[in-house]
């Protein structure tokens, strides 16, 4: 039994006639109907979801969806229980597998594919043969180009091109174009460290993932003045950095760190040591005034 029809509600799009499609069954999220007690149904039947161009690009099988006024053409298909929404535009080749979901203005295009619980949306661009697999989030105005991505979050205006980020944060002004240029720890103790430090064009900056309050905050802030907030929470009213570079200052900090037993504190200055060494010819002749 077919889930969905194209109706007769057309629009044109880059030389496309795409159709509306409309519901014939019900879709509910879960399986299990005591499940969908608490959940609204994906779509109800009679209602009007997104366009297509054709049957092809959304599975009659499964629990897949498009809906508000987010576009599927060309050979791109969505397919098990993925979602597209919004004012999102899936075309070309790209494959939504899985859960996933695109939504808002997000565009994944060319050959890319978007698998497992992955999020693509805000202003989001995915294309090449990137693949965003995992429980990755994609946001923002970033764009990823022939870069597979797995369980890592991509926000605010961070580009990567030709290279590969597993469990890492990349943030404001990145400009990825190796394995080389991103460093990553991912650590579960009392409290969760997620650190990724990253190149841009012309500095090194870190990112972070917090949650205060149950609410997820995303930071990055360039390498010294996480060096120095760091620091300053370890040795507080000791910790003077004023026109020290960059390598007294983690000096200072592992003097005090020697006789603590935070094994937390400890990992942090170890990937701060790792990320200075390993971008040293940008970061060397780095003061904090």
């Amino acid at each position: 039994m077919k889930k969905y029809r194209l109706t007769s509600n057309t629009i044109k799009y880059k030389g496309k006639t795409l159709y509306q499609i409309e519901a014939l069954i019900t879709i509910y999220p879960y399986d299990d109907e005591e499940d969908n007690l608490w959940d609204p149904p994906i779509t109800n039947i009679g209602e009007l979801g997104g366009y297509v161009e054709s049957e092809s690009n959304l599975s009659q099988a499964g629990k897949s969806w498009i809906k508000d006024n987010a576009k599927v053409f060309g050979n791109s298909r969505v397919l098990d229980n993925a979602t597209v929404s919004g004012r999102a535009i899936v075309c070309d080749n790209a494959m939504i597998l899985d859960n996933a979901t695109i939504s808002e203005n997000a565009v994944v295009c060319e050959d890319a594919t978007v698998e497992n619980n992955s999020s693509v949306y805000g202003d989001a661009i995915v294309s090449g043969t990137s693949t965003i697999s995992g429980n990755s989030y994609i946001l923002d105005k970033s764009k990823i180009c022939d870069s597979p991505i797995e369980n890592s979050i991509i926000f605010d205006d961070a580009i990567i091109e030709n290279s590969g980020i597993v469990n890492g944060h990349i943030g404001k002004h990145a400009h990825i174009q190796s394995y080389k240029d991103v460093i990553s720890i991912f650590y579960f103790g009392f409290l969760k460290l997620n650190l990724t430090a990253y190149k841009t064009k012309s500095n090194v900056y870190i990112a972070t993932e917090s949650y205060p309050n149950h609410v997820r905050i995303l930071e990055s802030n360039d390498f010294l003045n996480f060096l120095y907030n760091f620091g300053k929470r370890i040795l507080g009213k000791k910790f003077e950095v004023k026109n020290q570079n960059i390598i007294d200052i983690l000096n200072n900090i592992n003097s005090i760190l020697k006789v603590s037993s935070d094994i937390e504190d400890k990992i942090t200055f170890d990937f701060l040591m790792t990320v200075f060494l390993s971008f040293r010819e940008l970061l060397e002749d780095k003061i904090y005034r």
